[in-house]
């Protein structure tokens, strides 16, 4: 089976999400051995809209 990805080329250093109290920022971290950081969706229109102008990358995740 064939799964495909689609990455963002773009690193966020902060994002906002939605708790059950309002909004918060959220402060993202790295740590060593982490292969990425970017956002990573399983639909290319959903990843298409978020990213807007910036370019797209897509992964292809093969299991035999």
């Amino acid at each position: 089976m064939i799964k495909k990805y689609y990455g963002i080329k773009l690193v966020e250093l902060e994002r906002e999400v939605q708790t059950p109290i309002g909004y918060a920022k959220l402060k993202l971290q790295w740590a060593d051995g982490m292969c990425g950081a970017i956002p990573v969706f399983t639909n290319k229109k959903k990843a298409q809209k978020y990213a807007g102008k910036l370019d797209i990358i897509e992964f292809v995740d093969v299991k035999e």
